[in-house]
């Protein structure tokens, strides 16, 4: 049904993306698509069809855009796994994040937790970022954001891992 709506519009002009995941589907839909190129070549003023699938549509996503995590806290924790380092030591993570209001929250890595003061971003459509110093030991670390029940973290997007002396080392 999908296919024969979309069909309808680049019909009448209109160019439409499809979401298809399945076999069969995909290849009504490309069908479709070569009529209407077909259609094209002789004139007639259509549309078109373009196909996407799940899988395309993550990609893009975590690409161009971060999906902040909401609901961290009130003991609650996230788990920012597989930060990698060289060597033992301290750490800048700069966390990025978005809140309407202050909000406090614990990050740390193994069993050294700060609490740290995220100021409001400028609303849930800005995001901010703040920098704390972590300790990490040499190679796989986990780096955890949490807070005590009845408090709330901001939304967390991502953060970035840096020594003093080196680049960016690890995204997560």
């Amino acid at each position: 049904m999908v296919i024969a709506h979309a069909v309808v519009a680049a019909e009448a002009g209109a160019d439409v993306v499809v979401l298809i995941d399945d076999g069969p589907g995909a290849k009504a839909a490309t069908g479709e698509i070569r009529r209407l190129q077909r259609l094209r070549a002789d004139g007639s003023p259509t549309g078109s069809i373009s196909l996407a699938s799940t899988l395309i549509v993550l990609e893009k996503a975590a690409a161009t855009i971060h999906i902040p995590v909401t609901g961290v806290g009130d003991g609650r924790s996230l788990t920012f796994a597989g930060v990698d380092v060289q060597r033992l030591g301290d750490y800048r993570v700069t966390i990025a994040y978005l809140s309407a209001g202050g909000r406090h929250c614990f990050i740390g890595a193994g069993y050294r937790w700060t609490q740290v003061s995220f100021p409001a971003s400028g609303g849930l459509g800005s995001v901010a970022t703040v920098t704390v110093t972590v300790r990490l030991q040499t190679g796989r670390n986990t780096v955890e954001a949490g807070n005590t029940p009845g408090r709330w973290c901001p939304d967390l997007d991502r953060i970035t891992v840096a020594s003093a002396d080196h680049p960016s080392t690890a995204t997560s």
